[in-house]
């Protein structure tokens, strides 16, 4: 399964946790996380991802957009070596 956010703006309030079993492709819409995203696969961002939350990944990050953190935490999981790359890291 793909979660693909194709210029929406989707928000995770503080306490609220967002189970993907797949990956989370961002093209071109914002995701403000306050909350928790747990992935079961990869996050591949080329919009806007800001918040204070927590990421846990089991696969890879690819930032070709921009991510600012604030004060997030990011988790990888997963079971195999994962990656950070992307064109913005």
């Amino acid at each position: 399964m793909v979660w693909r956010n194709d210029g929406a703006v989707a928000s995770i309030s503080a306490g609220t946790v967002v189970s993907v079993q797949g990956k989370i492709i961002n093209t071109t819409g914002t995701i403000g996380n306050n909350g928790t995203i747990t992935l079961s696969d990869s996050l591949i961002n080329g919009g806007t991802i800001n918040g204070n939350g927590t990421y846990n990944a089991a696969g890879n990050w690819t930032n070709n957009g921009t991510f600012t953190p604030g004060t997030s935490t990011v988790v990888f999981n997963g079971a195999v070596a994962q990656t950070i790359g992307g064109t913005t890291i």
